[in-house]
């Protein structure tokens, strides 16, 4: 019996943390002091679960800041087909390093969005090509707006970088 209870305990307090983050209400960049790392933190991390099944577009009527490259992307193969799906992208908004051509997963403010329909990454290659440019256009925007969203997030390493360097220095 007691048991039980514990468990129940814990399914109330993890579905009542899941159903808080999705009412969670949107912050603008302002509020956090124009500090890019906290607003993407916030709004994409802390509150991310309320854009699962909404799509890119919408995600992109939220957001403040201009996406100006891609990190990276990621991909699978779809077993059923044997094609290869484009399964998440890291969207920047502005390269630490300054060097937009030369992305890093580690140091670079991004948007990470996973898809609940990932397309064809042969598909996504015509309108992206990361060995002619990383750049962010409206051909790219255009392919993926109407995709629909499983998760966001943005760079945890960055994020745990500026975790650590406070606890060093006492902020």
């Amino acid at each position: 019996m007691k048991r039980n209870m514990i468990i129940l305990f814990f399914l109330l307090s993890v579905l009542t943390s899941a159903q808080a983050q999705e009412t969670l209400p949107y912050k603008p960049w302002q509020e956090f002091n124009n500090d890019t790392l906290k607003y993407l933190e916030y709004n994409f991390n802390t509150r991310g679960a309320q854009y699962n099944g909404r799509t890119v577009k919408e995600l992109f009527d939220d957001f403040e800041l201009p996406v100006t490259f891609v990190v990276s992307r990621t991909w699978r193969d779809d077993y059923a087909t044997g094609a290869s799906v484009l399964v998440h992208l890291h969207l920047g908004i502005h390269s630490v390093q300054g060097e937009e051509d030369k992305p890093s997963d580690l140091y670079d403010y991004y948007v990470r969005v996973s898809f609940a329909n990932p397309p064809l990454l042969e598909d996504f290659m015509k309108v992206f090509d990361h060995r002619i440019s990383t750049k962010w256009t409206p051909q790219v925007y255009e392919f993926l707006k109407d995709l629909k969203l499983s998760r966001t997030g943005s760079n945890p390493y960055i994020i745990e970088r500026r975790k650590r360097n406070a606890e060093k220095t006492g902020n």
